[in-house]
């Protein structure tokens, strides 16, 4: 029950309260039943568990005036205003510092009032904050509270929309409440105070997200790194489906298992540090990298003998902190030679990892490090001071100082050449898509359009240089032109002749295929080779860092030259590693020395075809299967709509296409009067334009059916009979059922295949042949497959269509016989 106003008030037990610092405190003695009855927290301090003698309860850092308010508003349950400003805010900063302070006190109830107060006060003086009241809400409120909900409900509703943008408004409003604001304009679950809905709001955020890229491309205000560009952007959402969403989980997961397939490593969980077992690390200069999980293989994988030492993690996106780093510098390496730390060029990572190295420094050991900024992506001024981000050219260094510190190098040499090799790598990524990082709610990234590439973005959903609306060739293009063209002041990183050798490094974000990988990989270096005139002497495609299951790839161009080390950059690259990450198994000689031949001949040079001494009439064999292919060509539409209905709708394409295909040849085969070679020139055909299983079940069966008119021949030519064709169609045949379990009755094409054959052995009759085949493709009607795609699609549609394969087969007999009359 909620006290009344101007309650009787009883002072027979009381308590002290002295309120502000020592030298300008004030004592206030309060009604204990009252204000214990109010304040869980003064509830908690009077309790006989906690309360000794008289003492007072000490509140040194509360205001004077705002407790005087607060005591005023407890006893006689209304905000006292006569303390409030007279800053051209009316009483909302009092109201405030209630709210703040009734929070403080667990006072629930004068919570509710403060926020009641500030309602009704903004409608009576039809007033609504500005940008210096809704800060100091949302600045005093944890988040989640009705302090901050109002503060966000007002910022969507009653700001004037051309105020969002000046400086005056914007100054001073906090980027976290920023953050907070937008996933009300995108759609995430929020209630309103009020009790609204937001009105204009994608015009609202547009403002505010406008004036926040104004004010970092001009070294203002940092932007909130998971805070969309343009929200308004109609897009499709990335992929936000994941098996594991803890990402405590998954990040601690990930770690153990490299440990599973990789014994030389182990994991110190607390510290999230991957490193080398003491008794595989032999004494040699220690190499130790790491950042943020979800670019996997890097960096816990690469830990292994001959590349890094060890591997310290930060959560998804997120730099370890320094006491990790510390502790592994310090507890988790060999240390009698020394250690290079390497880290990518993002401010969190070089704090974090500087401040460790500091302290290893300072507690007397030999450390260096090295920053790696290659992304070409970012232009000097935009870089400005920070400088470029570092992406995937950092496994070069990895690998080449890691091989140099594993030959028993000094700090000095290995310090040196993990210098080179950063000074001389440059990198680029382009992605189809921003990526969703596992435990945070959909629909927070930055999405493309369907047809766009970010061409430049970054491993972290960072933007990239440009938007553009291109196919691979335009984006190798455009990404190599970032890196390559020296009349670019904003970038000409580095300047790489064609008289130089260089690696190149392809490297998968995490959502691209192997198989587009590679067709990526060939336009790299197709490209690099006729418009750079570059031919690189190492190529590396795979996966090396990734952007979690970033759909993109990234370009990396390492120039070798000479690091004075007395090994070569080439050599330590080709060096041996057994870490689970690295994924470049060819030797040194193999690409000193590669094999040059190739096994070349011409397509059908390999192939004898042998006559059979069984002779046919060319013309009258090509006027039958013509025949035959017409009524095959012209049953396709049927053949692919029982196979929709049943299978993938492939059937009648792939018959059609190899009955086209044959049609064709036999143009051309007019003079063939040998049976077999006649069937060997249909099966090369069959091979070349059927694929998937029926286009494999008939090149078997022409195969053998050649096989098995040769198998007839003999010293003197003779005609080709029916009972010639029914015996080499029974080898056919039987040599079919060596590969295919098949029978009839399991819905094939077999089904219409078996009794055609067994037909014409039986009565050498070409019609009755064709007819036993279409009984046989009726009678699947209704029959349940047993083997085939159709058992594992599913489905009910087989009782009320024929086997596709068995009714074309069907048909093609049927047009053979009608041909043959």
């Amino acid at each position: 029950m909620s006290p009344s106003k101007h309650t009787r008030i009883d002072f027979s037990d009381h308590f002290t309260v002295k309120v502000g610092m020592p030298t300008l405190s004030k004592s206030y003695v309060l009604p204990t039943k009252t204000f214990a009855a109010r304040s869980n927290l003064f509830k908690s301090a009077l309790s006989s568990r906690w309360r000794t003698g008289d003492k007072p309860i000490e509140l040194q850092d509360v205001g004077v005036a705002a407790f005087e308010t607060y005591v005023h508003c407890v006893i006689y349950n209304e905000i006292d205003l006569t303390y409030a400003d007279n800053r051209n805010h009316p009483p909302f900063l009092a109201m405030i510092d209630v709210y703040s302070l009734a929070d403080r006190m667990l006072d629930s109830y004068t919570v509710n009032l403060a926020v009641d107060s500030m309602l009704s006060a903004a409608r009576d003086m039809n007033y609504w904050p500005d940008d210096v009241v809704l800060s100091n809400m949302h600045n005093s409120a944890a988040e989640g509270s009705q302090l901050r909900k109002l503060a966000i409900d007002w910022a969507l509703h009653e700001w004037p929309e051309d105020d969002l943008y000046p400086e005056t408004l914007t100054e001073n409003l906090p980027g976290e409440m920023l953050v907070d604001i937008f996933p009300v304009c995108s759609g995430s679950a929020h209630t309103s105070v009020q009790g609204a809905t937001p009105i204009s709001t994608m015009k609202v955020i547009r403002n505010v997200i406008g004036w926040l890229l104004v004010r970092q491309s001009s070294g203002g205000a940092d932007y909130p790194a998971h805070l969309p560009r343009e929200p308004w952007r109609e897009t499709d959402p990335p992929q936000a489906k994941h098996f594991i969403n803890d990402p405590t989980h998954l990040v601690l997961s990930a770690l153990k298992s490299i440990t599973l397939t990789n014994p030389t490593t182990a994991l110190d969980s607390s510290n999230k540090i991957l490193y080398l077992r003491p008794d595989a690390a032999k004494p040699q200069v220690s190499i130790v990298s790491g950042g943020g999980s979800g670019h996997e293989p890097s960096f816990a994988a690469f830990v292994g003998p001959g590349l890094l030492s060890a591997a310290v993690a930060g959560t998804i996106f997120a730099s370890p902190s320094a006491e990790q780093i510390r502790r592994c510098i310090l507890q988790r390496v060999e240390k009698s030679r020394g250690v290079l730390v390497v880290v990518m060029n993002y401010t969190g990572d070089v704090l974090n990892f500087g401040m460790a190295v500091e302290k290893a420094k300072a507690a007397g050991f030999e450390v260096e490090m090295v920053v790696m900024a290659d992304d070409a992506g970012v232009g000097r001024s935009k870089g400005g001071k920070v400088g470029r981000r570092g992406i995937a050219g950092t496994v070069l260094v990895h690998k080449i100082a890691g091989a140099l510190a594993a030959s028993g190098a000094a700090l000095k040499d290995v310090y040196e050449v993990a210098k080179v090799v950063a000074e001389n790598t440059v990198s680029i990524g382009s992605s189809l898509s921003h990526v969703h990082v596992p435990g945070r709610e959909a629909g927070e990234e930055d999405e493309l359009k369907k047809d766009e590439v970010e061409i430049g973005m970054g491993i972290h959903n960072e933007d990239g240089s440009e938007r553009a609306t291109t196919d691979l060739p335009g984006t190798v293009k455009t990404m190599l032109k970032y890196m390559l063209d020296q009349s670019d002041k904003e970038r000409a990183f580095i300047n790489i002749s064609k008289s130089e050798e260089t690696v190149l490094l392809v490297n998968n974000l995490g959502g691209v295929s192997v198989l587009e990988m590679g067709g990526i990989t060939i336009e790299v270096v197709n490209q690099l080779g006729s418009d750079y005139g570059i031919k690189p002497v190492r190529i590396l495609s795979g996966t090396f860092m990734t952007s979690l299951n970033g759909l993109g790839f990234s370009i990396s161009l390492l120039r070798l030259t000479d690091a004075g080390v007395g090994k070569s950059l080439l050599e330590l690259l080709d060096a041996p590693a057994e870490a689970a990450g690295w994924a470049a198994p060819i030797k040194t000689s193999t690409w000193t020395k590669p094999p040059t031949e190739t096994r070349e001949a011409s397509q059908d040079a390999d192939v004898e075809s042998k006559p059979s001494n069984i002779t046919i009439d060319p013309s009258q064999a090509s006027k039958a299967l013509n025949a035959a292919l017409d009524r095959v060509i012209k049953a396709e539409p049927d053949i692919t709509r029982y196979d929709t209905v049943v299978g993938d709708g492939d059937c009648g394409i792939g018959l059609k296409r190899g009955a086209e295909g044959v049609k064709q040849h036999l143009s051309k085969a007019s003079s063939i009067k040998d049976a077999a070679q006649f069937v060997d020139g249909i099966t090369s055909v069959i091979e070349t334009t059927m694929d998937g299983t029926s286009g494999a079940l008939y090149a078997i069966f022409l195969n053998a059916l050649a096989n098995g008119l040769r198998q007839q021949s003999s010293s003197e030519s003779k005609s080709a009979d029916p009972a010639i064709w029914a015996k080499a169609l029974q080898n056919a045949n039987e040599s079919l059922s060596s590969y295919t379990p098949a029978q009839p009755g399991d819905r094939t094409l077999i089904d219409a295949l078996s009794p055609f054959v067994e037909e014409l052995t039986k009565s050498g009759d070409l019609s009755k042949a064709a007819q036993a085949a279409d009984e046989g493709s009726k009678k699947t009607k209704g029959m349940k497959a047993s083997l085939g795609r159709t058992v594992y699609v599913g489905g009910s549609g087989y009782e009320e269509v024929p086997d596709p394969g068995a009714y074309g087969l069907a048909e093609f007999f049927t047009g053979l016989a009608e041909g043959s009359r």
